[in-house]
């Protein structure tokens, strides 16, 4: 019997394979060349369910091409995909709406319950209205077509739950006559207390405008230093982000809660380093400013307990800590900043998850100095980018610099150093280089004065 790759094997092979209790998962790299390579399908749906428990974006890349171009996998590659939750699939699993094989159908419906957002209402409406009819199952060796006497009730059950799913993780469809959004019954889902009032009114509009340039310049950040960061000793890879929406809507003036994820993997040659997940998570009363256009309260303790509780628990799941970072537009109640900052108390500590809190309206951050993760994570929690960051030392140096009153007719490096450091610029090595950038753009000469050190020359 050929298999998928056309190479001869006895039927229904059953290859040795450790028990599920003894099972020790290869390495990432190993299970997806098995995945794109191996003869024998029974190892090939084994790599795919492996590659479930990473939850990491080329994963979920090699698993999407499996969907497209291995049927013998394409189950488990989409049961792999539903488990992980990852965004990317959305198309795979609209597309597979319409699969011949029930079960296919079946695992798609689930997964749009998991990820799919106010597009997928209307596609899981009509497996319901059509009572999933519509969907034939190929006959099992290329014979005729015949209907399946499976997947039709379960399929329609699936998608009334996944579409209940939709609606409780966010809300109803926005009222086209209204612009806002419908009331539900229930909304587990949804942390925040919207009677609240504060001081610090903030339109929608503004709100929305935050949450793009949090989610924007944390994207950016990533980007830089060829998608690399660096703490201590160690070097890490920032594998590519992933954005979801949490409360995703049509009005384009309110903000949607959204959060960007990464993956960060230590650089080893040998062992395996360590690894973590940064996430960046817009944090509003979404609700409030669809139907108030306004908020103005800070976010509370009894608001953010939830949020943490989840990502605790998310933590636990994939293995391996998350740190998160927490941005709102209307600000953090005290009992909240104490969370991180707290000098007189205990502040937040967990081996599974870290946090930092950035008031958007402000600009003020918050963070545990003490937490080691933390301190790893605070330079991709710095908004502003590296070339604003050196444009903004090059502004302040060349202006001490061009001070004549400071330095007269020299300027000593030390005490270039000095002024700069008290002023919270304490990155030695940007002050050395704009110290040298100045002499070169201003004409000056650079001496090394016994017992004094660089000394620039202004005038000789």
């Amino acid at each position: 019997m050929a298999n998928y790759h056309g190479k001869s094997h006895t039927k229904n092979p059953r290859p040795h394979h450790p028990s599920p209790k003894n099972k020790t998962i290869p390495p990432v790299h190993s299970l997806i060349n098995t995945l794109k390579n191996d003869n024998n399908s029974y190892y090939r749906n084994e790599a795919a369910k492996d590659l479930g428990k990473f939850n990491l974006p080329h994963v979920i890349d090699a698993l999407l091409e499996t969907v497209k171009s291995d049927y013998k996998v394409r189950y488990q590659a989409l049961v792999s995909l539903q488990k992980m939750k990852s965004t990317k699939a959305l198309d795979t699993f609209v597309e597979r709406l319409n699969d011949p094989s029930a079960r296919i159908r079946h695992v798609s419906i689930l997964g749009l319950g998991d990820i799919g957002t106010e597009s997928a209402l209307q596609l899981l409406t009509t497996i319901i209205e059509t009572n999933d009819f519509s969907h034939l199952n190929k006959g099992r060796g290329g014979g005729k077509s015949q209907r399946s006497n499976w997947g039709i009730p379960e399929n329609v059950e699936a998608a009334k739950k996944s579409l209940e799913r939709i609606r409780e993780r966010g809300f109803s469809p926005i009222s086209v006559k209204t612009g806002k959004f419908q009331s539900k019954p229930h909304e587990t889902h949804y942390p925040f207390d919207d009677t609240l009032t504060g001081n610090r009114p903030i339109k929608s509009e503004e709100a929305k405008q935050h949450e793009m340039i949090f989610i924007g310049r944390l994207g950016k950040k990533f980007e830089e230093n060829d998608r690399s960061l660096k703490y201590k000793n160690k070097s890490f890879l920032i594998h590519p982000s992933n954005e979801w929406d949490t409360f995703p809507n049509r009005d384009l003036n309110v903000p949607t809660n959204c959060y960007i994820e990464v993956k960060l993997e230590e650089r080893t040659l040998i062992v395996t380093g360590q690894k973590f997940t940064f996430k960046g998570h817009f944090y509003s009363r979404v609700k409030k400013f669809a139907n108030s256009s306004e908020d103005s309260a800070p976010i509370m303790l009894k608001e953010i307990n939830p949020l943490l509780n989840d990502s605790i628990n998310e933590a636990k799941q994939i293995d391996e800590p998350i740190f998160l970072l927490i941005a709102t537009p209307t600000g953090f109640d005290k009992k909240v900043t104490d969370l991180v900052n707290n000098e007189t108390g205990l502040s937040f500590a967990s081996k599974n998850l870290s946090i930092g809190l950035v008031d958007m309206g402000t600009g003020e951050s918050f963070f545990n100095s003490h937490d080691e993760l933390t301190k790893m994570c605070k330079p991709l929690c710095e908004l502003i980018l590296t070339d604003e960051k050196l444009a903004k030392y090059q502004k302040f140096i060349f202006g001490l610099l061009d001070n004549d009153s400071a330095f007269f007719d020299n300027v000593q490096y030390s005490l270039l150093k000095e002024q700069c450091v008290n002023s919270g610029y304490i990155d030695a090595e940007l002050i050395y280089d704009n110290f040298r950038d100045y002499a070169k753009v201003r004409g000056y000469k650079i001496i090394n004065v016994p017992d004094v050190g660089l000394t620039i020359l202004k005038h000789t």
